[in-house]
């Protein structure tokens, strides 16, 4: 029994950056259902303590209601919270342990709890869950058409047999290495990039990718070689639980084959300060073999859970005047009747708890849809388990039904038809893509790009947003049934109280941000820029003339990055993880790393872009390269990867050939993950990926043939990678246009020799810049860079532009440039040839931004490159070559040695 305040709060309502999401509360716990794509950073916007949550309900094992679950782990790891439980349905298993490479080594103890049709409730002190499958229609020719895999899956594709163990990208290979034909099966590009054998082995070692348990020394017994696949289906649901129970407990040895052995965590390693004369060792920190170890194989199961869930009874109030008229006393016996124990007076007379107390009221149940699609529709609306609380059954009345749906499903006859057998009391809240408003989610990050905006329009755009709240019940369709009284959209933060009254509160949602309405709250009170807005007027007039006389800006001045995340680690309010987004005009798109929301950044920048659209990027999107295995660096290309194929799907066409550069295991995570859903890799026209090691060894001809593909489609001379010093498996990407621009991006790492002789004088270096100057020992200590040593970099390289990215989140404000002769670079137009009266006109009004931000209460001035629209790449230099010289530079490197 409970008194204790309870409610649901909506986290999310897919907004292209936010997905569905919806907290439970009580004040011992909260409950989480469904965690999307950028979950975690809306909790960490909205401050939603997480600090007491230690359950979450999937409600689908597909990347719309779980992309948010290893950020999700993060943020609770850092909460404090020791353990947590994933209820889901089939395949949650093999998701969290496929995590393995960038999910690891976490003091919290996570537990998977697959859910079957038939599992038992969940039920601890505050809440009864009860779990409810729903299932597709397999015979409608969409769900077939949609996933074709399903003809493909039999028994026989599912095991390795000895012709397998012949890399299957060698078989793939034809004559001169033009020819390359499609891939038969997932199975082939899996065992392709982990079957090691004399001609391709994975790292020179003198160990196989795979052993057999039972042959310690690994030889290379292709007869005894160890197969996950030949496995049980209890072997295989063990060994799944063995990794996920070895990534969460950082007390014990890492030995389960596929997780690397590591050191004790209080273990310091040794790590070496930047020599600008010493050459990075290539070989160091390499993963074992063992590491290549492929989980057992699934297959995708299109089930969704529902869950219908009843709160703890509520005591009936306690009358103390009818227990003093009886007899009892105050203290000890007012108490026990108040906790429905029986009082016996002095005289023998018996009190019994119901003669003063009213009766004790049965916990409120809510419960959660998630119909993807119509084709779930029949499956959902003739399941037996929600009759009990149809009309007429006042002992299960439902307090609120949320409805997470698919743009198909609310204005189905069927579906309303079903939603009008509930009480006509029950609130309805509907979380949809096309029936809900699309507001700012991150106001932080927009009222900063507002504020920019305002000084230059063009380079600094308000991200796109939808204020419209629709009228669901107007149809345009006569014979579709209305819809219950009590439906409305569900909106951020929108609170529907349980307990003690069941009511929609709105107290805690906020302000909406409107970039067109002057007296808009979220943007009143910043008037004072205005008084900067005429000098940066006067600037940028002056650099107007100056590029008049300028006709020819070089090779590649029409080209654009877009950097769509510049964070480092995790997303904050103001920054979201890595990822830039390189645009070459009549050629495609090159995304270099793609962190968790990175579609939402795609969708906020280009959504009401009159030149370029969001669907227009997916279809021309020609390369992604992920420079290494670290989750902020990679999350976001799965939801990249289906809206992709979802818009191809609509379109009736398929998905154009799209090369993913990357370390071995990024392969092994999007195959082991693309056996839970398709991510459309299969075929000669789905997604071809190419290993960043074989690009520097320059030792499979498959693997050329592809880079060879994507160099010519792209108009590239030159795309390689090199090896840095980070993680494992950590690389810098170089390229150089058949136009001769060149860009250079650094991934994560130390500064790097070997990259500043790579490519000589880039017209663009993207280079991380982790610290400021005085954090040098930190950036040693994890292998990251500083601002100072990046601008070093820059200066050798005689780059000709520096973007400077992947800032740690504890900085609200800019890198210290100015003591380099740098101040203002990260923010404005600086070209390379303008003259020095203009170039102090350019400094002295990113001077007043500069003071304008510290004036912000909020000090959201850090954002200056997030979401922003980089205008043409040559011309718009962020630091200028000639600005680096020798005694400059001199002076820089012996503060750093000091």
């Amino acid at each position: 029994m409970a008194t204790s305040k309870s409610f649901l709060q909506i986290l999310g309502t897919n907004t292209g950056d936010s997905s569905p999401s919806i907290l439970a509360y009580f004040e011992n716990t909260r409950y989480l259902f469904a965690v999307g794509e950028g979950s975690q950073r809306f909790t960490i916007e909205n401050r939603v303590g997480l600090s007491k949550l230690s359950n979450i309900f999937l409600t689908r094992v597909a990347w719309e209601g779980l992309g948010g679950v290893p950020g999700m782990l993060l943020s609770l790891r850092d909460a404090g919270n020791r353990n947590i439980t994933i209820h889901g349905g089939t395949n949650l298993t093999h998701y969290i342990a496929a995590t393995r490479h960038f999910v690891f080594r976490m003091s919290s103890k996570v537990h998977v709890n697959e859910l079957q049709p038939h599992s038992p409730d969940f039920q601890d002190a505050n809440l009864r869950v009860h779990h409810v499958f729903i299932y597709p229609d397999r015979t409608h020719a969409d769900f077939k058409r949609m996933n074709p895999e399903i003809d493909e899956h039999s028994s026989a594709e599912f095991e390795i047999t000895e012709d397998d163990l012949e890399s299957p990208a060698r078989k793939r290979f034809k004559g001169d290495g033009s020819a390359i034909t499609a891939s038969n099966s997932i199975a082939d590009r899996i065992t392709s990039s982990l079957i090691n054998d004399k001609a391709e082995s994975v790292c020179p070692t003198s160990q196989p990718v795979v052993s057999s348990p039972n042959q310690p020394n690994g030889t290379q017994d292709s007869k005894n070689l160890f197969s996950p696949n030949r496995m049980s289906e209890a072997e295989a649901l063990k060994r799944r639980h063995q990794v996920i129970h070895q990534m969460f407990n950082r007390a014990e040895a890492l030995t389960v084959d596929g997780i690397r052995r590591r050191p004790p965590p209080h273990v310091k390693q040794p790590r070496s300060k930047f020599d600008p004369d010493a050459t990075p060792d290539v070989s160091a920190g390499k993963r074992k073999a063992t590491d290549l170890v492929r989980l057992p194989r699934t297959r995708p199961a299109y089930e969704c859970i529902c869950y219908i869930a009843q709160g703890p009874t509520m005591k009936g109030k306690f009358h103390p005047q009818k227990a003093k008229g009886l007899g009892a006393q105050p203290g000890n016996q007012f108490g026990m009747l108040y906790n429905r124990i029986p009082v016996t007076l002095d005289d023998g007379t018996v009190i019994y708890p119901d003669q003063v107390n009213d009766a004790d009221v049965p916990g409120s149940i809510f419960i959660i849809i998630e119909c993807p699609n119509a084709l779930y529709i029949e499956s959902l609306t003739k399941n037996s388990a929600f009759e009990p609380h149809f009309r007429g059954n006042t002992q299960n009345e439902v307090k609120v039904i949320i409805h997470i749906l698919g743009d198909d499903v609310l204005d189905h006859v069927q579906y309303r038809n079903w939603m009008n057998e509930f009480p006509e009391d029950t609130q309805h809240l509907i979380i949809s893509r096309k029936h809900c408003p699309k507001p700012i989610v991150f106001t932080g990050s927009a009222i900063m790009q507002y504020r920019l905006s305002m000084i230059d329009s063009e380079v600094f755009r308000v991200p796109a947003y939808d204020n419209m709240m629709q009228n669901l019940h107007t149809s345009s369709e006569a014979d579709v049934p209305a819809l219950p009284r009590w439906t409305i959209p569900a909106t951020h933060l929108l609170i529907f109280q349980l307990n003690p009254l069941a009511i929609v509160d709105t107290t805690e949602q906020r302000p909406l941000f409107n970039a067109d309405d002057p007296r808009n709250g979220v943007i009143h009170g910043i008037h004072y820029l205005e008084k900067f807005v005429t000098s940066a007027e006067e600037a940028r007039l002056n650099v107007e003339d100056t590029k008049a006389v300028e006709d020819d800006y070089g090779p590649g001045a029409d080209v654009m990055v877009t950097m769509l995340g510049t964070g480092a680690a995790l997303p904050s309010r103001f920054r979201n993880v890595s990822s830039a987004l390189i645009s070459i005009p009549n050629y495609g798109h090159i995304l270099l790393d793609a962190g968790e929301g990175t579609y939402g950044q795609m969708y906020r920048r280009f959504a009401h872009d009159a030149e370029q659209s969001v669907e227009n990027i997916l279809l021309n999107l020609k390369c992604i390269f992920i420079s290494h295995m670290h989750a902020d660096h990679h999350l976001g290309v799965i939801r990249l990867l289906l809206a992709r194929r979802e818009l191809c799907f609509k379109n009736g066409t398929q998905s154009p050939p799209l090369c993913i550069i990357g370390p071995p295991q990024y392969w092994i995570w999007l195959c082991e993950y693309s056996e839970v859903q398709n991510l459309g890799l299969d075929g000669d026209k789905g997604v071809h990926f190419i290993r960043a090691d074989n690009i520097i060894r320059e030792r499979d001809n498959v693997y050329n043939a592809y880079l060879e593909r994507v160099k010519k489609t792209l108009g590239l001379k030159l795309l390689s990678t090199i090896v840095v010093d980070h993680c494992t498996y950590a690389y810098a990407l170089i390229m150089q246009h058949q136009d001769s621009w060149k860009i250079v991006y650094s991934g994560d790492c130390r500064p790097s020799i070997k990259l500043m002789e790579a490519l000589p004088a880039p017209n663009l270096l993207i280079h991380e810049a982790t610290f400021e100057a005085d954090h040098g020992d930190e950036a040693v200590d994890k292998r990251h860079c500083t601002t100072a040593e990046a601008v070093i970099v820059a200066g050798r390289m005689k780059a000709q532009a520096l973007i400077l990215t992947h800032f740690s989140q504890r900085y609200p404000r800019l890198p210290q440039l100015r003591r380099f002769g740098l101040y203002g670079g990260a923010l404005v137009d600086l070209y390379p040839t303008f003259g020095d009266e203009v170039r102090d006109q350019a400094m002295d009004a990113f001077g007043a931004i500069d003071m304008a931000m510290q004036r912000s209460e909020s000090s959201i001035s850090r954002n200056v490159r997030d979401e922003v629209d980089c205008k043409p790449m040559l011309p718009d230099g962020v630091i200028e070559a000639d600005m680096m010289n020798e005694a400059m530079q001199k002076a820089m490197e012996e503060a750093l040695q000091s």
